[in-house]
């Protein structure tokens, strides 16, 4: 026999080649391997969209709470403001000195 050559085994009819077993053999492994995969992308998939809705309820109950608390700081804001006079002394002009005025002939309230 040359050098480099395999020994040709005596096979049966009818049964199938060693090679011929190989190849099915690793088109199986491959099958099954391509079926995992696909499952696991599947599922990571199914995460993603149920990630994106998550954040997506998430961002719509942020926005809520921060409309919440500017309502309330708004409503805080203004129950602090009375526009009338302010309590504290000095601030402003009395309303009786705004209204009346002198225009050369005496005082005239308006």
């Amino acid at each position: 026999m040359p050098k480099g050559m395999a020994k040709q085994h005596a096979r049966e009819p009818g049964q199938p080649s060693i090679r011929n077993k190989t190849v099915a053999m690793v088109e199986g492994h491959l099958n099954k391997q391509r079926s995992a995969y696909d499952h696991w992308i599947a599922e990571l998939c199914r995460d993603a969209e149920e990630s994106a809705m998550e954040r997506d309820r998430l961002k719509a109950k942020l926005a809520a709470l921060r409309d919440d608390h500017k309502r309330k700081v708004m409503t805080k804001i203004i129950g602090r403001c009375d526009l009338g006079v302010l309590k504290c002394c000095g601030a402003f002009t009395s309303l009786i000195r705004l209204v009346s005025t002198r225009r050369g002939r005496g005082w005239f309230l308006f």
